[in-house]
């Protein structure tokens, strides 16, 4: 660990404390560092804890957090994209002999991909993705299960103690069905049916199209022409045998 230039960090006390009647902190929150800037004054607050004390600590430098980077499709240069591939790529019906040759093939295809992309699609810059809150009543509700627990932690009585428990265990129960029906509620909002319109089609000569039937045909028969493509393809070795047969004929 010290070799790979890892630093461990750690309060001096330690900051889980067990349910048991001493009520004695046992195990430590450590931390793991690679090329970070060395926090100091880590302490502990029991005083702000149910049974888990908070760490507190200073960092010397402002903490950035870098940008998150998306490739923005709606914005790509499709006829960009389409020549380089188009000038990229052979079309031709080769026999591979072993599997690796399909493999390699199958690679280099994907790399092509992949560099079609990086030229002609744009990344666009996301701001850091933060947590929604959670509504306010499941926050009340939070706050209470934490204070029973810091009461239970405290309570010398077994009979008050498992009464305690018994109600932190509805809160949670109560909590954990708030929360998955709230997501549930943000996932069906963001599932709502948006209205998509296909762009107007040029065609050929020059028509423009856009009524939206027309436009599926269209599309609809781009597709099967492109799909039917494989079978003008011609190999080398297919020509070579045609004209071989040709020129015996003579």
């Amino acid at each position: 660990m010290l070799n790979s230039e890892y630093t461990i960090h750690a309060p001096d006390n330690p900051t889980l404390v067990h349910y048991c009647p001493n009520l004695s902190p046992s195990i430590p929150d450590i931390l793991l560092s690679k090329n970070f800037h060395s926090p100091s004054n880590i302490k502990t607050i029991p005083a702000l804890s149910s049974n888990h004390f908070p760490v507190f600590m200073n960092f010397e430098t402002k903490l950035i957090r870098n940008p998150i980077q998306k490739f923005n499709y709606a914005k790509a240069d499709w006829k960009n994209y389409r020549s380089f591939l188009n000038s990229a790529t052979l079309l031709n019906s080769k026999i591979y002999d072993c599997p690796q040759e399909i493999d390699i093939a199958i690679t280099n295809f994907q790399h092509l991909l992949l560099e079609a992309r990086d030229r002609c699609v744009p990344l666009s810059i996301l701001k850091p993705w933060n947590c929604c809150s959670l509504p306010r009543h499941i926050m009340r509700k939070i706050k209470i299960k934490n204070r029973l627990r810091k009461y239970a932690a405290n309570e010398t009585n077994p009979l008050v103690k498992k009464v305690l428990f018994h109600k932190i265990k509805e809160l949670k129960i109560v909590i954990n069905n708030a929360v998955k029906l709230n997501n549930d509620k943000r996932l069906v909002k963001s599932l709502r049916p948006t209205s998509f319109e296909i762009p107007t089609l040029k065609l050929d000569d020059g028509s423009l199209i856009t009524n939206q039937q027309s436009q599926c045909d269209v599309l609809a028969n781009a597709f099967l022409n492109n799909l039917l493509l494989t079978n003008d393809w011609q190999s080398d070795e297919q020509s070579a045998i045609e004209r071989s047969i040709a020129s015996l004929k003579d």
